[in-house]
């Protein structure tokens, strides 16, 4: 029989190394088990509403094996469920890329491409949403409350949306009309989770009821009322039969043992015989109890090696986990790379800044430390001729301040000890003094002419610093 490695489909007997792809075969395998586990679990809950919990699970399958097409459709099903359609279509395409040939993602792309009414009017439900979003963030509660009015009018399936409206109405003051809004997403996804807490605080003495089935009690058919009274008639039946039995089994048994006594005094020659049965009766015992520890023995051994698979998967979970994080900073170093071939030093310099050298390798680290001794200085001046730039622009629009506060303040993130580094600081408290936050820039000119005592803006900060302190 051909043995063909699971991953790149290449011959290789019976290895458990593949030498083609160099793949841990036994390892992949698992892999593959869990992210099925994992997708039958989100199966499992979206049948029954659990929508969120599917979504997590779904995703942890994917993460697992991200060809997982069954996974990704389905999450991408979920997702179009709860309103968020973008991420459905994410996940259908990328179904589509893995496979191209009888996927069933091609035929929900068609579906939602060919009915451009609906896909307008979620979309312009989406562009409401953000507005509302908006509107609540400038604390138009009110305004907001309207708009998302329209959006679950236009997408009635949006669970944000509902959620949103649940929080406006509860800000509102509106508890009767929150609870409705949040019957709605829990009716759509039973255990959301937001949705759950705002339950709990509009309703803090009341447990919400569980989702019950309706084949359970209201569908129920007379044949099954008919098939559960037979059963407990068959169960009534039964119990006046053992009864019965129980009568004329403990008369036999008495009837036996008086012949046995009456047997054992008339022929005495027939004790060995019975001493004989007793023995091996008990040797029976015996050897059903080594059978039973043997039995024992084994489940025990089950459950050390079901044990012994868990920590293996925890440390196949680490594994991945570690060279996810490995292959994210890789990821952020080759985009570095290319910004600075670009000359983009103001935007590479953030991404030298969030790097982990606990992930990165000794010759990226040795990367990193140079770009830090390189580019740091160079970012710290772009940002400091760009805060100049919007200072003298704020002169006409007062807005420019706060960019040029910004700007400053990046630029002193990268560098303190350059020529300019004391200006920017300079300019920093100035634009707290403008701003009206003067304890904010008594501090700032206390801490220029601690760290900079030689700066040539001490004249200007001192007599800054005395006027504030005089007022």
């Amino acid at each position: 029989m051909v043995v063909k490695c699971p991953k790149c489909n290449q011959e290789i007997g019976k290895q458990t190394i593949c030498n083609f792809c160099k793949i841990d075969i036994n390892l992949y395998k698992r892999i593959k088990q869990i992210s099925k586990k994992m997708y039958n679990q989100g199966l499992e809950q979206a049948q029954y509403r659990d929508l969120s919990g599917a979504i997590e699970s779904l995703q942890r399958s994917l993460f697992f094996d991200k060809r997982n097409i069954q996974a990704r459709n389905l999450l991408g099903l979920v997702y179009y469920e709860v309103g968020q359609i973008g991420l459905a279509l994410k996940h259908w395409v990328l179904s589509s890329n893995f496979q191209k040939e009888n996927n069933e993602a091609l035929t929900y792309i068609q579906t939602i491409q060919n009915d451009k009414k609906t896909l307008e009017r979620k979309n312009e439900a989406i562009k409401k949403y953000n507005q509302a979003l908006q509107s609540l963030q400038q604390k138009s509660e009110d305004i907001a409350y309207i708009q998302l009015k329209s959006v679950v009018g236009l997408h009635p399936q949006f669970v944000e949306a509902h959620t949103l409206l649940a929080l406006c109405s509860i800000m509102n003051h509106e508890p009767e009309r929150a609870l409705e809004s949040i019957e709605k997403v829990l009716s759509i996804d039973a255990n959301h989770p937001l949705a759950l807490r705002y339950y709990q605080y509009l309703q803090p003495n009341k447990i919400r009821p569980a989702i019950i089935e309706k084949s359970n009690i209201k569908n129920q058919t007379p044949k099954r009322q008919y098939s559960r009274q037979l059963y407990q008639q068959s169960k009534q039946k039964n119990r006046y039969s053992w009864n019965a039995f129980s009568s004329i089994g403990l008369f036999i048994t008495g009837a036996i043992c008086m012949l046995a006594v009456v047997y054992i005094l008339i022929i005495p020659n027939k004790v060995n015989q019975l001493k004989h049965e007793i023995s091996q009766l008990q040797q029976k015992v015996e050897q059903e109890q080594q059978m039973t520890n043997q039995k024992i023995a084994d489940y025990q051994n089950q459950v050390d090696q079901l044990q012994k698979e868990n920590s293996d998967l925890k440390q196949v979970n680490q594994t991945l986990e570690t060279e996810q994080r490995r292959l994210d900073e890789t990821q952020k170093v080759q985009q570095i790379t290319l910004l600075l071939q670009q000359n983009k030093i103001e935007e590479a310099a953030p991404l030298i800044y969030a790097l982990n050298d606990s992930w990165l390798s000794t010759e990226q680290q040795q990367m990193r430390q140079k770009w830090i001794q390189d580019i740091y200085p160079k970012a710290a001046k772009t940002f400091y001729d760009q805060g100049i730039r919007a200072y003298n622009q704020g002169r006409n629009d007062a807005t420019q301040y706060e960019k040029a506060l910004y700007l400053f303040e990046q630029s002193l993130a990268y560098a303190k000890d350059q020529y300019f580094s004391d200006d920017a600081l300079y300019f920093t408290g100035v634009i707290h003094e403008i701003g009206q936050d003067l304890q904010k820039a008594i501090e700032v000119y206390e801490r220029l002419l601690e760290e900079y005592p030689s700066t040539n803006q001490k004249y200007n900060a001192q007599k800054r610093l005395n006027r504030l302190k005089q007022s």
